[in-house]
């Protein structure tokens, strides 16, 4: 599935070992929507959408699903809208179901040699598209906001060449913080490259992404009321997390996290601003009786963030009193900031659960996803009436558009942290302050034009074929069980007496 007009996620270098060999792909030009009507054109006479082919169900170049917005970035509780190209829907005997289809894949290699992976299912939501009088067939399929229950009647539909029990993980102990029940919120659409946790004993390598898709099925009704499967299409579906309220968005960007430390300098300079002799700059590293200027900077990071936004971490400084038995013979210094140094790192938690003989795993992958330097020269707290009250230098970083937000599901998790590394420099002295505080990152609001639109390596991933098929002979099976007189509704709860 690579329909370059319609945004298709970066594809994996292999798929997983051990899949069985399937019929090549067939090939349908591209189905995109103009932007003044519902006319099927295409942009590109040399490219072409690979689509595989189900048992059934056969990838046909006049039928097509096409979004209105392919490049729409869609979150939980939006409405995803289109129309649908060869299908007559005033025709009795032709039907059409679209299914909306999530799915998380972990993977861990130990040591380059055994290889563990799981996949579990996050949505399956599936529509039946009515006759009506309509010229342009349309749909509209709403988004949920949680991960719903009784999704082990997928197993039913899993094709026979796999392994129905195994082929999904549906149930997960509890860890933190990964979740382990249906229910919690709609994960974004990811892909997580290989990332290395490399250990006393072992190296660790995980990877893996979460994918959303709407798959439509073409039927005829055949004897018997039933339906015969005789098209298919599919298109990827890119989400975030779910986008909040502007009002309440406001209100937690204020929410902060502030970090102090008490710090110190010891010199004679503090006593004069002449240069010191080789024995007073001795005397300064060891002796007692040096004089000292003692000092609290507190820095300050917002708990929250949206990508694309700047980041600003405030800095500011208070006076210490001096230990007991000790004054402040000397005016009070000016403090000045030498160096800053901020990182932005993200925490990826990847586990798999593991068979009845094989232990599960699960580890937590750093990386660095954005580093910064800022020399200011002029920033420096300047006393005023024996202090700095009212003084602060406030940094600005600026977040990638393309940063993910936080999230947890069953296999994945994802965290940032914010490093600060601050030198402060003092009557010739310099001394530095760490700090760190948690980030979390939520969807931008959809208030712009670029804000709802998909970034970075999620315009080019292609799905994995195996899985793409799978998928696909999947949908083709649940439409098959339904006919006439049974519609989804009653199939899908029929599927509990199948084994799962």
């Amino acid at each position: 599935m690579d329909v370059e007009r319609q945004q298709l996620l970066s594809s994996f270098p292999n798929p997983p070992a051990g899949v069985p060999s399937r019929q090549r792909p067939t090939t349908s030009p591209i189905a995109c929507p103009s932007d003044f009507g519902y006319i099927q054109v295409c942009m590109d006479p040399d490219y072409k959408q690979v689509v595989p082919q189900a048992d059934h169900a056969a990838a046909s170049s006049e039928f097509s699903l096409v979004l209105d917005n392919p490049k729409k970035l869609f979150s939980p509780l939006d409405t995803i809208t289109g129309y649908i190209n060869g299908w007559s829907p005033s025709c009795p005997s032709q039907h059409v179901h679209i299914i909306l289809e999530g799915r998380a894949k972990s993977y861990i290699t130990i040591d380059n040699d055994l290889s563990h992976k799981d996949r579990t299912p996050l949505l399956y939501q599936i529509t039946h598209l009515l006759s009506s009088s309509q010229v342009v067939p349309r749909f509209s399929i709403p988004i949920p906001e949680h991960v719903p229950v009784e999704l082990k009647k997928l197993n039913a539909l899993v094709p026979r060449q796999n392994i129905s029990e195994y082929y999904w993980t549906h149930e997960w102990p509890a860890l933190d913080p990964y979740e382990y029940e249906a229910g919690h919120p709609l994960p974004p659409s990811v892909i997580l490259p290989r990332r290395s946790n490399l250990g006393f004993l072992f190296n660790a390598v995980g990877r893996g992404y979460i994918e959303y898709k709407l798959t439509a099925i073409r039927s005829r009704v055949g004897d018997g009321g039933k339906m015969t499967p005789d098209a298919n299409f599919q298109v990827p579906i890119w989400l975030t997390t779910l986008r909040l309220p502007s009002s309440k968005l406001d209100s937690l960007l204020q929410e902060t996290n502030s970090i102090s430390h008490n710090l110190s300098i010891q010199t004679l300079k503090l006593l004069s601003d002449k240069r010191l002799s080789f024995g007073e700059l001795f005397r300064d590293a060891f002796s007692s009786s040096t004089p000292g200027f003692y000092f609290t900077p507190t820095i300050t990071i917002p708990k929250l963030s949206i990508p694309g936004a700047n980041l600003l971490v405030s800095i500011s400084v208070t006076i210490l009193p001096p230990p007991l038995a000790r004054l402040y013979n000397f005016p009070v210094p000016s403090v000045s900031i030498s160096s800053f140094h901020c990182r932005i790192r993200s925490y990826t938690g990847i586990r798999t659960k593991g068979l009845l003989l094989t232990p599960s795993h699960a580890y937590t992958f750093k990386h660095c996803e954005l580093r910064c330097e800022k020399q200011l020269p002029t920033a420096a707290f300047h006393p005023k009436e024996g202090g700095y009250e009212g003084q602060k230098c406030v940094v600005t970083i600026a977040l990638p558009r393309t940063i993910l937000p936080s999230f947890k599901t069953f296999n994945f998790w994802r965290s940032y942290k914010v490093e600060v590394d601050v030198a402060f420099s003092c009557a010739g002295k310099e001394v530095v302050m760490y700090a760190k505080s948690d980030l979390n990152v939520v969807a931008r609001p959809a208030d712009g034009r670029r804000d709802g639109e998909v970034e970075g390596d999620l315009k080019t991933y292609k799905t994995e074929p195996e899985e793409e098929i799978t998928s696909l002979e999947m949908a083709t099976t649940v439409v098959e069980m339904t006919s006439l007189g049974l519609g989804v509704t009653e199939v899908w709860e029929g599927l509990s007496a199948f084994p799962g």
